[in-house]
């Protein structure tokens, strides 16, 4: 786990990370902070980034009822237990340590209070 607050610092860390066969979680604190990240991974390795669809996207509280819905079985088939080893890119805000059963193998994080902290550390393995 890291705690940074750079854009541009974090999708180079977490493709990096995703290069070697990390899945890797990155939970920003706004959504503002998470398309900010989700696009500079998409621009600079898209192949690694969360799609839907074939079409590149983040996580969080913004998408409507139907679109959320989708979205989140996309990342529990992504992220979930029976997930497949390899590397990808998951952006998003704190829906991602809410009601999913999904986990990572590299996390990069706001800083945030400690209990936000451990739930997030939580998605660790």
């Amino acid at each position: 786990m890291e705690i940074i607050d750079d854009h541009q610092r974090e999708a180079v860390l977490a493709f990096e990370a995703a290069r070697a066969g990390a899945s890797v979680l990155v939970v920003r604190n706004s959504v503002a902070g998470a398309v900010a990240v989700a696009r500079a991974v998409a621009e600079r390795a898209p192949e690694l980034a969360f799609a839907v669809e074939g079409v590149a996207t983040l996580h969080h509280g913004r998408f409507a009822r139907d679109d959320r819905q989708r979205l989140d079985e996309a990342v529990e088939r992504a992220f979930g237990k029976a997930r497949a080893a390899r590397g990808q890119v998951l952006v998003g805000t704190q829906t991602l340590e809410q009601s999913l059963d999904i986990d990572a193998d590299f996390l990069l994080t706001d800083l945030a209070p400690v209990d936000v902290l451990l739930q997030r550390i939580g998605r660790l393995h």
